[in-house]
């Protein structure tokens, strides 16, 4: 319990005031996905994720299509696919590039 709080924080310190792209959006939700390796369920990524039901559910039925994440009926959680990590892989590589460059 205590490591999910400190990750938490962490994702919460890590954002700062500013205008959230869809992909950083969708990097959160990912994230919280791959952290709860035994799936997380969709209070818990609104939660992280900073957004409304709406919001989410729009999210979650987009990266459901696109097998960035699947969906378990009887569990009700959302688990990241390999499609997903490499999504976050690029996403990560991507972000360390603006970074060198802005800098």
């Amino acid at each position: 319990m205590l490591r999910s709080i400190k990750y938490l924080y962490h994702i919460v310190k890590e954002r700062k005031t500013r205008y959230r792209s869809r992909s950083d959006i969708v990097a959160t939700i990912l994230q919280s996905a791959a952290h709860y390796r035994q799936g997380i369920g969709l209070t818990k990524i609104m939660y992280i994720s900073f957004l409304s039901y709406l919001q989410a559910d729009k999210y979650m039925q987009a990266l459901t299509e696109n097998s960035l994440l699947s969906f378990d009926d009887g569990q009700r959680k959302y688990k990241i696919t390999a499609k997903g990590h490499q999504y976050l892989e690029t996403y990560r590589k991507m972000n360390d590039m603006l970074k060198d460059d802005g800098n």
